[in-house]
C-alpha cells in the first residue's frame, strides 16, 4: 500500500475509530491529556504550536522504560535508528530520516544537545544519563537554530534542575540477568530560599552475555560510573544562574563480534584477545538567564572533554590483526541568545562560538605472518609488522542567527530565520609503520598539515495556519550543512579533504488534538535533497575506511504519530515512519557505482506501539502495566549495501507498584527473544556482526525520602 495514502487514511478515520465510551467521557471532561510544552525553538510552546516534526518522550515514559540512554528512546521515534559505529561505545551513530554518519570520528549528521549544550564527541551519545526529564527528537535539517551537523535533525536530552525549597533523596537499586546490578542516588537540597543543589550518582555492572568460545569471561561486559551535580541560584528577581558538572566512565569488553552470517543466531564470539575499551566524558557548563524588558537573555558557557581508548586486541582468534585506537576530544563553546515577544512577533537572535581539538590514534599490528594480495601479487608480511596513524584536528565555528514567527492574522503565521556560520578546520596528520621498516603497505607514509574554511547560510521559511483551535497546519523549507573535513587515519592518498555537505528540506505538516483533547496527533511529509553527502566506506581488500562525497542523495517520506487516552486508565500510542533514503548519484564507492543504494541504517518503514494501564489501588498507590512494540524493515549498516539486517520487531513489558514513597518494577526487555544485529563491519579478515541483547528479566526498587 502506498505509505502516503496509508497516512492520509489513518488520519481521516481516527476520529471515528475512538472508543465510544472514551469519546463520551472526553465530552464530559472526565479526562484529557495534559499539554506538552517544548522549548525546541528557544521559546515555550505547546507541541501543536511547533512547526517541526518532533517526538518528545517525557519523564513518566522514560521511567516506565528504564530509559536513561538514547538507544532505549530512539526506537519509539519514527524514521530513527541508532547503532554503535564499530561495535563498542567509543563512537555511536544516530540516523534520522535515513541520514546518518557511520564513520568513526567524523562529524555527526544529527546534532546532540545535553542540557542545552552542543556535544561534538559522538562517544557521549550512548552514555547513561540518569535523572532524565525529557528527550526531544527533531526531524529534518535544523541549520537555523542548531547550526552545523544537524542535517538529519537534532536530539535534546534534558536532566532535572535543582528545585528551590525541596529536600529529598531517592535511592534506586536494580538487578537483572547476566550479573547486571545497579545503584543510583538522586538528591535535592534547599540551601536557603534562593539556592538549591541537585546531585545524582549511578553505578552499573554487567558480566556480559555474549559467550566467548575462546574461553574466559563473557563479552559485552560493562562497568559504568556516572555522576552529575547542579547548583542553581536565584541571584535577583530577574537573574537565574545554573552551574552544572557531569562525569562518566564506561569500561568493558563490548566488542562481541562474530561472523556476520551466524552471530545473530548464535550470540557467540571467538576472540582469544578481546578488545577492551574505556570511555570517559565530562563537562562543565554555566547558564545565566536574565528576564529583561526587551525579552529573555541567556548565556551558556560550556566546556566538554571526551577521552576514549580501545586497547590492543583481535576481533577473532583467527585474525592475524591486533587493533587499537585512542581519542582525546576537547571543546569550549559560548552561546548568547535573546528571545522576545511583541503582540504579533516572537523572535530570537543569537551568537554562537565553539573551538575544539580532536587528537586521534589508529593502529594495527600483525601477530602472525599474513599473505597480502596487492595488484594480483601476494606478499607475505611478517609478524610484528604494524602501522599507525596520528591526527590532530582543530576546529573553530562562529555563527550569528535570527529566527521569528509573525502573526499575519489571528490564524495565519509567517516563519523565517537565517543563520550564517563560518567554520575553520585544520589537521596535522602522520602515518608510518611501527616496526622500523621505513615504509607502509596499508596506507601512504606521510606527514601532512592541511586546513580548510568556509561560510554557509542556513535559512528557513514557512507558514502556519490554525485551521481550528484544535488543528494547525504548517509548511516549511529548511536548510542544513556539515562543514568540510579530513580523513584522519590510514589515508590511501594525500588528498585527505572531503567537501562540505548541504541539504534542503521541504515539509508539510498537520498537528492537533481530537476527542476533546483526549488524543494528540502529528502528521508530516518531507522531501530532502542532499548534495555532496559525506559517506563512509571500506576498502574490502585492506579493511581501511575512507570518507568521500556522494554528489547527490535524497530522502522522502512521512511521519505519523498518535497518543491518547483510550479509556480512563488506559493510554495508547502509535507511530509510523516511511523514509525512502537513497544515493541518487554515488559513482565512486568502494564497489563502483552505488547509485540507487539505500542509505546506511535507513529502514524504509518503522512502527511503534505503546500502552500504559494505570489502576489506582488503596491510598496513593497505583498498579502500572507498560508494554511497547517497535518494528523496522530491512536496512544496511554500510553504504555499499553488503551488510544487511532483516526486518525485526522488539517487545518490552513491565509491571510496577508505585506509591508516594516507594516503587517496585519488574521488567522484561526483548520479551520474545528476537535475534538481531546491533552493529556490523567489513574487516580485512571478513564481515563481522555484533548481536543485539537477548531476552532479559530484571527488577528495580526505588525508595524516596
Amino acid at each position: 500500500m502506498n505509505p502516503y495514502r496509508f497516512a492520509l487514511a489513518s488520519f481521516c478515520v481516527l476520529p471515528t475509530a475512538l472508543p465510544v465510551s472514551a469519546q463520551q467521557e472526553a465530552a464530559t471532561g472526565a479526562f484529557t491529556l495534559d499539554p506538552i510544552y517544548l522549548d525546541v525553538q528557544f521559546r515555550q510552546e505547546t507541541e501543536q504550536e511547533v512547526p517541526i516534526s518532533v517526538t518528545s518522550v517525557q519523564s513518566d515514559e522514560l521511567k516506565a522504560r528504564g530509559a536513561d540512554r538514547l538507544d532505549k528512546v530512539l526506537p519509539l521515534v519514527p524514521n530513527a535508528n541508532f547503532a554503535t559505529v564499530r561495535g563498542g561505545v567509543e563512537a555511536s551513530s544516530v540516523a534520522l530520516r535515513g541520514i546518518s554518519t557511520t564513520a568513526y570520528g567524523a562529524d555527526p549528521s544529527v546534532a546532540f544537545y545535553m542540557d542545552g549544550v552542543y556535544v561534538g564527541a559522538d562517544s557521549a551519545f550512548d552514555g547513561e544519563m540518569p535523572d532524565l526529564t525529557a528527550v526531544n527528537v527533531m526531524q529534518g535539517p535544523q541549520g537555523t537554530l542548531s547550526g552545523h551537523n544537524a542535517i538529519g535533525g537534532a536530539v535534546q536530552m534534558r536532566t532535572a534542575d535543582p528545585e528551590f525549597g525541596v529536600n529529598s533523596t531517592k535511592l534506586t537499586f536494580g538487578v537483572a540477568e547476566h550479573g547486571e546490578r545497579s545503584g543510583e542516588i538522586v538528591g535535592n537540597a534547599a540551601l536557603g530560599e534562593r539556592v538549591a543543589l541537585r546531585y545524582v550518582l549511578k553505578r552499573t555492572y554487567s558480566d556480559g552475555w555474549i559467550v566467548n568460545e575462546a574461553g574466559g569471561d563473557n563479552l559485552d561486559s560493562k562497568d559504568t560510573l556516572t555522576g552529575r551535580i547542579k547548583l542553581k541560584a536565584q541571584v535577583t528577581d530577574t537573574w537565574t544562574s545554573l552551574l552544572s558538572y557531569d562525569h562518566s566512565k564506561d569500561k568493558g569488553r563490548r566488542y562481541g563480534f562474530g561472523p556476520l552470517d551466524e552471530v545473530a543466531d548464535t550470540r557467540r564470539a571467538d576472540s582469544d584477545l578481546p578488545l577492551d575499551e574505556t570511555v570517559e566524558n565530562e563537562g562543565l557548563s554555566w547558564t545565566n538567564t536574565w528576564d529583561l524588558e526587551a525579552g529573555r537573555l541567556e548565556s551558556i558557557t560550556a566546556w566538554r572533554h571526551s577521552d576514549s581508548e580501545m586497547h590492543p586486541g583481535a576481533h577473532s582468534t583467527e585474525s592475524p590483526f591486533l587493533r587499537y585506537s585512542s581519542r582525546d576530544y576537547e571543546q569550549l563553546s559560548q552561546e548568547l541568545r535573546l528571545t522576545g515577544q511583541t503582540e504579533r512577533l516572537d523572535w530570537t537572535v543569537g551568537l554562537f562560538a565553539m573551538k575544539s581539538s580532536d587528537k586521534r590514534v589508529e593502529g594495527i599490528a600483525l601477530r602472525d605472518d599474513y599473505d597480502y594480495d596487492y595488484g594480483g601479487t601476494t606478499y607475505t608480511i611478517p609478524a610484528g609488522y604494524g602501522e599507525r596513524s596520528r591526527a590532530k584536528i582543530e576546529s573553530e565555528t562562529l555563527a550569528a542567527y535570527f529566527d521569528g514567527a509573525w502573526a499575519l492574522t489571528d490564524r495565519i503565521g509567517i516563519l523565517g530565520g537565517l543563520r550564517v556560520s563560518h567554520d575553520k578546520k585544520s589537521i596535522d596528520y602522520n602515518h608510518a609503520d611501527t616496526a622500523g621498516y621505513g615504509y607502509s603497505l596499508l596506507a601512504l607514509t606521510q606527514d601532512l598539515d592541511l586546513s580548510t574554511s568556509g561560510t554557509f547560510a542556513s535559512p528557513r521559511i514557512g507558514m502556519t495556519w490554525d485551521v481550528t483551535p484544535e488543528m494547525t497546519a504548517y509548511g516549511m523549507i529548511t536548510a542544513g550543512y556539515k562543514p568540510a573535513g579530513f580523513v584522519s587515519s590510514f589515508a590511501e592518498t594525500s588528498d585527505l579533504e572531503y567537501d562540505r555537505e548541504t541539504a534542503i528540506n521541504y515539509e508539510l505538516g498537520l498537528k492537533g488534538t481530537l476527542g476533546g483533547d483526549m488524543w494528540r496527533y502529528a502528521l508530516s511529509a518531507f522531501y530532502m535533497d542532499i548534495k555532496d553527502q559525506q559517506v563512509y566506506s571500506v576498502n574490502r581488500s585492506t579493511g581501511i575506511f575512507s570518507i568521500a562525497n556522494a554528489p547527490k542523495s535524497r530522502s522522502k517520506g512521512l511521519e505519523l504519530s498518535f497518543d491518547g487516552q483510550a479509556a480512563r486508565h488506559l493510554r495508547l500510542g502509535a507511530a509510523f515512519g516511511y523514509a525512502d533514503a537513497t544515493f541518487v548519484d554515488y559513482p565512486d564507492s568502494q564497489i563502483g557505482d552505488a547509485g540507487g543504494n539505500r542509505q546506511p541504517l535507513s529502514s524504509k518503514y518503522t512502527a511503534a506501539l505503546t500502552a500504559e494501564y494505570r489502576l489506582p489501588l488503596s491510598g496513593d498507590s497505583d498498579l502500572v502495566v507498560n508494554a511497547d512494540y517497535t518494528w523496522r524493515s530491512k536496512f544496511y549498516f554500510d553504504a555499499e549495501n553488503t551488510l544487511p539486517q532483516s526486518a525485526y520487531g522488539l517487545a518490552n513489558a513491565s509491571v510496577a507498584i508505585e506509591t508516594g514513597t516507594w516503587d517496585l518494577q519488574l521488567y522484561c526487555d526483548n520479551l520474545f527473544d528476537k535475534h538481531y544485529l546491533r552493529s556490523a563491519a567489513n574487516l580485512t579478515e571478513g564481515d563481522f556482526g555484533y548481536a543485539g541483547a537477548e531476552r532479559t528479566f530484571g527488577i528495580r526498587f526505588t525508595r524516596t525520602f
